[in-house]
């Protein structure tokens, strides 16, 4: 499997972890409300501080995926979710589960913008939809798994017993996402980003082209380290040109502005 595939793999289980986690509360909430004679509003409070503080924590996360090593924050939100979800299961009041699944929450909430980021830069462009439709296949298989597993569970084993379960794939997750390989930030990318002068245009965007192909093949294995290097230092000196050509524009503009004011003196 190449390093792409592999990712992906990791990132589509993490997510299926993430719904799971997320839904299990609703497989097992009667039990709970039993044990602790809850009423349905209390419960139903449960989740909803659960959703509230997913989606504040989820703007700070998502700015912090764009400086850190997007896999290290997977990896910490993973474990720190799973052993809370463990945690979940061994509380002695209605007090302490809100805690506990607040946690959850917050752990929950690095999985949206670490991965899709690093699927934009493992994943071509034309494959990149394609990709992000297999990432989010864990919704729907992490919520229906959620529902029916953990009925079963609390059926047969108890509510508890439920969380306990649930953590254990997330552990090994956190694991797999620490040895994901962590890739350049915009190499997936063969256009020009920003105002480009028209005559550097076409150059840039073909060595650009030259790059991503190169490192598509480097992933591949295919020994093309120094043609991966070249592309490389042609699409810097195609940069270096188009700043250069910026600076030499703005001269003669300054330039034709002192001699038309010169002109009206």
């Amino acid at each position: 499997m190449s390093g792409s595939g592999y990712a992906l793999a990791v990132l589509f289980a993490i997510n299926l972890m993430n719904f799971f986690d997320r839904q299990i509360i609703g497989g097992v909430g009667e039990g709970i409300r039993r044990e602790w004679a809850l009423t349905d509003t209390a419960l139903g409070l449960l989740a909803t501080v659960f959703t509230l503080l997913y989606a504040v924590v989820g703007l700070p996360l998502g700015r912090l995926s764009d400086r850190v090593e997007r896999r290290k924050i997977l990896a910490v939100g993973v474990f720190a979710w799973s052993v809370l979800t463990a945690f979940s299961g061994m509380t002695r009041s209605f007090g302490q589960l809100i805690v506990a699944r607040l946690g959850v929450g917050v752990g929950e909430a690095t999985c949206s913008p670490a991965s899709t980021s690093l699927i934009g830069d493992l994943v071509r462009p034309t494959e990149r939809a394609r990709a992000i439709a297999i990432w989010m296949l864990g919704l729907p298989l992490g919520l229906g798994l959620a529902n029916g597993a953990g009925g079963w569970i609390l059926q047969n084993w108890g509510w508890r017993n439920a969380f306990y379960i649930a953590a254990v794939p997330g552990i090994l997750c956190a694991i797999a996402a620490l040895m994901m390989r962590e890739p350049a930030r915009g190499t997936r990318e063969v256009h020009a980003v920003g105002d480009v002068a028209p005559r550097h245009r076409g150059v840039l965007h073909d060595h650009r082209v030259l790059a991503c192909r190169g490192r598509e093949a480097a992933d591949r294995g295919d020994g093309v380290v120094g043609r991966l290097r070249g592309a490389d230092d042609l699409v810097g000196r195609a940069a270096r040109a188009e700043a250069q050509s910026d600076s030499t524009a703005g001269s003669k503009r300054r330039q034709l502005h002192d001699l038309a004011t010169r002109l009206q003196l």
